[in-house]
């Protein structure tokens, strides 16, 4: 009787195969990029989500101090110039490109391509909007 209780493997040892570390390891070696990619999408979102709640009043109130600066510019009391080419030249990097409908229907099939870290970053800022 002995031995053919040896031979079954029991629910609790099928359990501890299952979340073996070399076993879990050995699944997800070959996606180790794909992991790591999720991983960071989650952890962007969780952050962002985060400083948004506590440091939204803080964001409101700057949003609409650029707001009033653009209005009183355009109604001609202040004016404001940014020297890009200085500010380019100096951080060393080039000028960011117009915002135009390939950039958009680049955007919509990346998403399209990436549902899953795009869904990941979704609820990592739900959840850091949830835990702040």
């Amino acid at each position: 009787m002995r031995g053919a209780e040896s031979s079954q493997k029991g629910v609790l040892d099928t359990l501890k195969d299952l979340i073996r570390w070399d076993t879990i390891k050995s699944k997800f070696y070959e996606n180790q990029s794909l992991l790591l990619e999720l991983g960071l999408f989650f952890g962007i979102g969780f952050l962002v989500g985060f400083f948004i709640k506590k440091f939204g009043k803080l964001v409101a109130i700057i949003i609409a101090a650029l707001v009033v600066l653009g209005i009183l510019q355009q109604l001609g009391l202040i004016s404001v110039s940014v020297h890009w080419s200085y500010i380019h030249e100096t951080l060393g990097i080039g000028p960011v490109p117009a915002l135009d409908e390939t950039f958009i229907s680049h955007s919509i099939s990346w998403v399209k391509g990436h549902i899953l870290p795009t869904l990941l970053l979704i609820l990592g800022f739900v959840l850091g909007m949830r835990f702040a």
